[in-house]
């Protein structure tokens, strides 16, 4: 019988991690303001350069992390198997901190894009 208690116990709290945690996670991310989910990927980063993609059906966005302080969001719509980036310069500015991106940095990201793009099965296009 109390076999039967931890194997139910078990089930309970696989059903939890698979199932209740990411709709709580999912709905505090984006409860959150664009500002405060750009600190947290700033402050998560692992690697100088970080993607983090969160797709809400056909749209979502791409949240580029380059030297765990600047945050680019390429938001994006699905179009023919492809992310497309309706922005008319998808490089225009940092989305954190708010200011200008260098030219230095438009090819930094250029490159990291076509890294990602890649490794990834769904390619990001901009125009």
């Amino acid at each position: 019988m109390e076999f039967v208690y931890i194997l139910i116990a078990i089930v309970a709290l696989a059903l939890c991690v698979l199932f209740v945690f990411p709709i709580i996670n999912n709905r505090y991310w984006n409860s959150m303001t664009v500002e405060q989910q750009c600190l947290w990927l700033t402050k998560k980063a692992k690697k100088y350069v970080e993607f983090k993609n969160l797709s809400f059906g056909t749209e979502g966005k791409l949240f580029y992390v380059a030297n765990k302080r600047k945050v680019l969001i390429y938001p994006w719509v699905l179009k023919d198997g492809n992310m497309f980036v309706p922005k008319e310069n998808a490089f225009d500015f940092w989305s954190y901190p708010d200011r200008a991106l260098t030219d230095e940095e438009v090819e930094k990201a250029k490159k990291d894009l076509e890294e990602f793009n890649e490794k990834s099965r769904v390619k990001l296009l901009y125009k």
